[in-house]
């Protein structure tokens, strides 16, 4: 199997913060009823304009745009609002050994044993180790491969008894 621990270090920017942000939206039931409520809205404000045969101006488009806007903008300014607190961009190591997923950084630290890893997948250039449906550890996929421990990873998720792992190539 490999070496029995792997950490890591590595910079998790803002940018990677918003990309994990939409991979994971689409996942949460609640996340994805917020985003469409305003597509809603705005296709109800597109009928009722239709019905009055009222001809579409631009206070009309601007509405549109910002209830299409809406749920990704929410999104941003979260990502923004959290990275703006000190505790999130504190370096941080995060370590995998048989005995679970353990993360350090300056001012916290807390492990998640192998058992409550539902699963482990890859997208958008992350691999996440699920702890719940839509909440991960997340790590970029360029990282883990610098080190040369993706199948590796792979084979100790599996081996500690994580029910689902991607067949994800090296």
């Amino acid at each position: 199997m490999g070496p029995e621990e792997f950490s890591f270090s590595f910079p998790f920017t803002l940018l990677d913060r918003l990309r994990v942000a939409f991979l994971l939206t689409p996942l949460s039931k609640a996340a994805l009823l917020a985003w469409s409520i305003w597509p809603c809205i705005a296709l109800g404000y597109f009928v009722y304009w239709e019905m009055h045969h009222w001809r579409l101006n631009a206070d009309f488009w601007w509405f549109v745009i910002f209830c299409l806007a809406f749920g990704p903008l929410v999104t941003v300014i979260s990502v923004f609002a959290a990275y703006a607190q000190k505790r999130t961009r504190e370096p941080f190591k995060v370590t995998f050994s048989t005995s679970g997923i353990h993360t350090e950084a300056n001012s916290y630290e807390f492990t998640h044993r192998w058992s409550a890893i539902s699963r482990v997948n890859t997208s958008g250039g992350f691999l996440f180790f699920f702890f719940s449906h839509n909440c991960a550890h997340c790590l970029p996929l360029s990282a883990v491969r610098a080190e040369g421990a993706l199948q590796p990873l792979l084979e100790l998720a599996r081996a500690s008894g994580v029910p689902k792992v991607c067949s994800f190539g090296a």
